[in-house]
């Protein structure tokens, strides 16, 4: 079921998203190796998501193998959220 789709759970490049309607991109400067944080309008990562999903449901994947791969896919960043999530209760 993997696809040559842009995926945007790279957990190791610095990406923010924020939530703009006109669907642009920006690169904010951070740190002093140039590395940066990209901001990523929400709209774009849920329509990749979604057109990504609809192409599998009509490919007859089922609901429980689309779950599957988004979790596979997505892996990465659920645990960069828990860590992040669990060192604010501390």
């Amino acid at each position: 079921m993997h696809s040559d789709a842009p995926r945007h759970d790279d957990a190791e490049r610095g990406a923010a998203e924020r939530a703009r309607g006109d669907g642009h991109a920006e690169h904010a400067p951070w740190g002093e190796d140039g590395a940066g944080v990209h901001i990523i309008c929400t709209a774009v990562v849920y329509d990749d998501l979604l057109r990504q999903v609809r192409v599998w449901a009509r490919l007859g994947h089922s609901p429980t193998e689309i779950q599957s791969e988004l979790d596979e896919r997505f892996s990465r960043v659920a645990n960069v959220l828990e860590r992040v999530v669990d060192d604010k209760a501390k």
